[in-house]
C-alpha cells in the first residue's frame, strides 16, 4: 500500500496557479499607473519594468520569509516551507493592492499569519502578524523605490 501523503489545508495543490494569476494582476495594476499620454515605447518599457519588479517583489518576499523561518529555527523542508509562505504572502499583497494599496498591508500580513499557523512555528499570533507586516513593508518599500527610480529613468514619472 502506498504511503499516505500529508495534506496541508493552507496550501492546496492549485495554489501555485493562483499565485501566477496574482502576479499577473499585480503587474497589470503596476503597469496601469503610468501617464496616459505616454508613447507606446514608454508603455512597453513600463509594462516590462513592472513585470520585472513584480518578480523582484516576490523574490524579496521569499528572501525575507526564508530569513524569518531560519531565525525561528526551521531547518526541515526549508525551501518548500519558504515557497509556500512567500506564495501566500505575495498573493495577499497582490489582492490587497486592488483595495487602494492599503489592503496589501492588511491581507499580506494576514496571509503570512494564516500560512505560518499551518507550519507549527512556535511564535505568538501577534508576533506573527507583526513579522508579516514587517516583511510586507520592507518588500514593498524596496520594490517601490526601485520602480519609481525606473519610471524616472525612462521619463514616465
Amino acid at each position: 500500500m502506498p504511503p499516505v501523503k500529508e495534506i496541508n489545508p493552507f496550501y492546496p495543490p492549485a495554489a501555485r496557479r493562483y499565485s501566477v494569476f496574482a502576479i499577473g494582476a499585480f503587474a497589470l495594476f503596476i503597469g496601469s499607473i503610468y501617464d496616459r499620454t505616454a508613447t507606446l515605447l514608454y508603455r512597453l518599457l513600463t509594462i516590462i519594468g513592472g513585470l520585472v519588479f513584480v518578480a523582484a517583489l516576490f523574490a524579496l518576499v521569499w528572501f525575507f520569509c526564508k530569513k524569518f523561518l531560519q531565525r525561528q529555527g526551521v531547518t526541515e523542508n526549508l525551501s518548500d516551507r519558504t515557497t509556500e509562505l512567500a506564495t501566500w504572502t505575495f498573493a495577499g499583497i497582490s489582492i490587497g493592492m486592488v483595495f487602494a494599496v492599503v489592503g496589501a498591508f492588511v491581507l499580506g500580513p494576514w496571509a503570512f499569519y494564516r500560512t505560518l499557523r499551518g507550519h507549527g512555528v512556535a511564535i505568538s499570533d501577534g508576533a506573527a502578524i507583526w513579522w508579516g507586516f514587517g516583511i510586507v513593508l520592507a518588500s514593498l518599500g524596496i520594490t517601490a523605490v526601485g520602480f519609481f527610480g525606473f519610471l524616472m529613468a525612462v521619463g514616465a514619472y
